[in-house]
């Protein structure tokens, strides 16, 4: 008696898991931030970010390029704070989930060490 009673218990459990974690107005939607960086020789650097879904959630990424540029990204569910150093100008700009959402993309024009990069950053991925 008591292993069945076990045993409905592990599946109503399992049902309320299921049942709370259906799609609806309350789940964020996965956002994706895409970092691309070009040179003169052509694309040196391309990387999807995904923003983390759960509440609390966080996400620290450091895209090392060519000629000494970084790329540091810190994510929450809500928004992305990209900085950039060993350029110039360095690059500080915060992306909500919203405008990545809604349809991002940005050009930034940097000086690495006398040489001429381009940052894209958008919310679309190659892959999307």
């Amino acid at each position: 008696m008591n292993s069945r009673r076990s045993v409905f218990s592990l599946a109503a459990i399992c049902l309320a898991a299921l049942l709370a974690c259906k799609e609806g107005t309350d789940n964020p939607a996965v956002s994706r931030l895409s970092v691309k960086v070009h040179g003169a020789g052509g694309e040196l650097t391309r990387e999807c970010v995904y923003l983390p879904v759960l509440l609390g959630s966080n996400l620290e990424r450091t895209i090392p390029s060519s000629a000494g540029l970084r790329i540091r990204i810190e994510a929450t569910r809500d928004e992305a704070h990209i900085t950039t150093s060993g350029a110039f100008p360095n690059v500080k700009r915060t992306v909500t989930q919203a405008t990545l959402e809604a349809g991002y993309a940005e050009e930034f024009s940097l000086d690495v060490q006398g040489a001429r990069y381009q940052l894209n950053l958008a919310s679309q991925c190659d892959d999307d």
